[in-house]
């Protein structure tokens, strides 16, 4: 027996300048309680116009909880995601957060999917930017994600830094106090807003815990 889907998002309530270098880190663990995970999606970091205050939308599923599925075929429901979502940074375990056509709002993207990757999806029509196979680079970003003994590669740490305008995004893991880069993303935000802010969501059957939030704006 998997454990139930989680899905649940934060939001850092401290608004950025846009025009400005923005570097998130933070330090998180999947634990799942000696259960093999079915239904394990991945998490995301995204971010919004920086009036936003509270969070609504979103849920379990390749939308890695920021978006929701919009339903299944002939029963359409109405696609929920954060207010004022511009863009959205997809940690994608199974390859669906990537993928075209895994939910409704998704027509853009992978024709197959592709799993152990990290993708990029822009508002408001949640375009696909692309996606970066990680796995070789670092085989732990996502796990251990069965039954057995805590290791120290339980602990990750990642950091997504926006730069140039926000027309670029780098995504670095910490890998024995060295930052390794992950993926880079190149892309153009016709209606950026100004001020943003920036949210953490996850989906999936494990317990995802995060800690050691740090924030630098330059």
């Amino acid at each position: 027996m998997s454990l139930p889907v989680h899905c649940s998002s934060i939001l850092y309530n401290q608004p950025f300048s846009t025009v400005n270098d923005f570097t998130v880190s933070f330090t998180y663990t999947m634990n799942t309680s000696g259960t093999d995970p079915q239904f394990n999606y991945g998490w995301s970091v995204f971010f919004v116009d920086g009036s936003v205050d509270t969070l609504s939308g979103g849920g379990a599923g390749p939308g890695l909880g920021a978006v929701s599925t919009g339903g299944s075929p002939g029963r359409p429901q109405p696609v929920t995601f954060p207010q004022g979502l511009f863009a959205l940074l997809g940690f994608d375990i199974t390859g669906q957060f990537s993928r075209a056509g895994s939910i409704r709002p998704f027509t853009t993207g992978n024709t197959i999917a592709i799993p152990n990757s990290i993708g990029l999806r822009t508002s408001p029509n949640f375009n696909f930017v692309g996606s970066q196979y990680v796995f070789p680079i670092n085989p732990y970003l996502y796990g251990p994600l069965g039954p057995g003994p805590s290791s120290p590669e339980a602990y990750q740490t990642i950091r997504v830094s926006v730069r140039k305008n926000f027309t670029e995004i780098l995504v670095h893991s910490l890998n024995n106090e060295t930052y390794t880069l992950l993926a880079t993303f190149n892309f153009f935000i016709s209606s950026l807003p100004s001020i943003g802010k920036f949210g953490i969501s996850y989906s999936g059957d494990t317990l995802f815990q995060i800690q050691n939030i740090t924030v630098n704006s330059t």
